[in-house]
């Protein structure tokens, strides 16, 4: 029977600086212990200035500023017009159409209890969730950060753990952890990628399975 142990996230942002830069996609996935995936949703975030009560107003435009930093980075800008992140936020399609922060994380809370899972008790998986993921969730979606577990599972521990303590596998793995892990900079793509890496070093490195 497929369990739900383990909640995925992923996030394509403005940047790395939770103060200066904000969300654009919200990612989240529902594994096994093993990896097997039982359900994934992703969500676009958007907010702008017009029509809005004068609080919100004010976090649209921190928003919008968030967004010119993202535009003036070339890396950041390039990245997401390759992944077609921009131009889906200009032109979303109807079932994906973009809500604000505060929306998105309570959408995303909603679909963590409708897979049955109490809250704050799953730890927050993905590949450098500590630096990025778990500190954006704080600045601008405390919501759905109170969904995780205070622990978390990053699968860049797995990865530098093998390097240091057995090289000469690390570099055999590598390849097989390059080639399923190929940035893609889609939530979703993301976390498979993830999700493929944690179960390549639980085989081959920590030498478990179901």
């Amino acid at each position: 029977m497929n369990e739900p142990e383990m909640l995925w996230i992923d996030l394509e942002t403005t940047g790395l600086d939770p103060e200066l830069d904000v969300p654009l996609e919200v990612g989240l996935a529902v594994t096994t212990r093993w990896g097997t995936v039982i359900a994934e949703e992703s969500w676009l975030i958007w907010e702008h200035p017009y029509d809005l009560t004068k609080s919100d107003k004010y976090r649209a435009e921190e928003f919008q500023r968030g967004v010119e930093r993202g535009r003036a980075n070339e890396y950041v800008n390039n990245m997401h017009t390759k992944s077609g992140l921009w131009d889906d936020l200009k032109a979303p399609d109807f079932d994906h159409e973009p809500g604000s922060r505060a929306l998105v994380a309570t959408l995303a809370m909603e679909w963590i209890q409708l897979q049955g899972i109490e809250l704050g008790t799953l730890p927050m998986c993905g590949n450098s969730v500590g630096s990025l993921d778990r500190p954006m969730l704080r600045s601008h979606m405390p919501v759905l950060d109170a969904c995780f577990h205070y622990r978390s599972i990053d699968i860049t521990t797995f990865k530098e753990t093998c390097r240091l303590v057995n090289p000469v596998l690390f570099e055999q793995i590598k390849p097989i952890v390059d080639d399923k892990g190929a940035a893609i900079h889609r939530v979703l793509d993301d976390i498979h990628a993830s999700i493929l890496e944690y179960q390549t070093y639980l085989r081959e490195f920590i030498m478990v399975g179901d």
